[in-house]
């Protein structure tokens, strides 16, 4: 018996909570987490994704939980069960009260909760930065949130938010021959597959042989016997085959990149990638291999320079572009690249300016940045 569309992972109980109106077999269900003080971020985030999935999709607890219901059950829960998580991030998610102790730090902290409950079910959790918010460093977070500070973190800006939401909505959405299923949800959907599978296996073969298909006695017709076509399947690529593809560059990128100091990242991906991480030296020569669509689109080369420390007390610096080239075979120098965030040379980026630069035609845009001793960087259309 495949389950119903209301099915629940185990030891995740039903709930009035998720009563979805959206069509299709699996409807997308988002929950997200946020402090009170950044609840008008997270109050337009609702909206904008209950406009493109619909309102019942959209866990927001003040439209979600009703009079008389027992908050702490009904937001752990509903966290639990989600597809996705959205742990709003604003710059005083980490700060303490007037008392000098922060939220987090308690057990019964309802943000801890969410995002604990999420990550023990093995929930989909995506920090979404506002206000310039950081990254939370694993060290600042207590035991049951440590994997939140290695997840890709996904930045909306008050000055790009439509573009910034319409990309997390990109990202949110199954790829092309996915779905929202549940892992076990899948499993059950494979018994029926399989069976049919296997019977195709056992019943083709008898109309398809020449000594099955003839004339009244049973005898077989050459005449009527189509000549078959030999059919050469196309495989379909392995994650781990994708992944080479975009991983491994063609033979002048090779020559450009320098060794184990280079990342490769899709075009459109919206979250953050580290470059070099803690660990890795920050002097001397970083690099990034462009892909888009499977294809090698371009590279670039860069150094970074620590200078000390922001507004905010974060260390900071500025990156010095050292080459740029196109797509393989020939990986031509590219001089059509500029900084659009500010004046001065083209090739000098300060700490998560925009590079806009010009590969195989089309205007992409670059963001560099370094934060908690980690280089990322982001790769996207051009920003106007």
């Amino acid at each position: 018996m495949v389950p119903s569309v209301n099915w629940k992972p185990p030891g995740v109980h039903q709930s009035s909570l998720w009563s979805f109106t959206g069509t299709g077999e699996n409807p997308m269900k988002i929950f997200i987490s946020y402090r009170r003080d950044d609840g008008g971020h997270a109050g337009r985030l609702q909206a904008r994704l209950a406009r493109e999935f619909g309102e019942d999709a959209v866990f927001f607890d003040l439209n979600t939980i009703g009079p008389g219901e027992r908050f702490a059950d009904k937001i752990r829960e509903a966290a639990a069960s989600s597809h996705v998580l959205l742990a709003v991030i604003g710059p005083r998610w980490l700060a303490p009260e007037a008392d000098g102790k922060r939220r987090l730090d308690d057990p019964e902290d309802y943000v801890r909760a969410e995002i604990a409950s999420a990550l023990k079910q093995g929930v989909r959790v995506i920090p979404v930065l506002v206000q310039d918010a950081p990254v939370p460093r694993a060290e600042d977070l207590p035991d049951d949130l440590k994997l939140l500070a290695g997840l890709n973190a996904f930045e909306l800006s008050n000055e790009r938010w439509e573009y910034d939401a319409q990309c997390l909505i990109s990202s949110l959405k199954p790829k092309r021959g996915k779905s929202f299923l549940t892992p076990g949800r899948a499993a059950w959907l494979l018994i029926p597959a399989t069976a049919l599978a296997l019977l195709l296996v056992l019943i083709l073969p008898r109309y398809l042989s020449p000594e099955t298909d003839g004339n009244a006695d049973g005898n077989a017709d050459a005449s009527n016997v189509p000549t078959p076509r030999p059919v050469t399947p196309t495989p379909t690529p392995t994650p781990q085959q994708e992944e080479a593809l975009l991983t491994t560059p063609a033979e002048c990128f090779r020559q450009f990149l320098p060794k184990d100091r280079w990342i490769s990242i899709v075009y459109g991906d919206p979250a953050y990638h580290p470059v070099l991480r803690q660990d890795q030296p920050k002097g001397g020569v970083a690099g990034i291999l462009f892909t888009e669509e499977g294809q090698q689109i371009g590279a670039i080369r860069f150094k970074f320079t620590l200078t000390g420390k922001d507004g905010r007390g974060q260390d900071t610096g500025f990156f010095k572009i050292d080459k740029v080239v196109g797509p393989p075979p020939a990986c031509h120098p590219v001089e059509d690249y500029s900084n659009i965030s500010r004046g001065g040379p083209k090739d000098t980026l300060d700490n998560f300016d925009h590079l806009d630069l010009s590969l195989a035609g089309r205007h992409y845009n670059l963001r560099l940045g370094y934060q908690h001793d980690n280089i990322v960087a982001l790769f996207r259309k051009k920003v106007d």
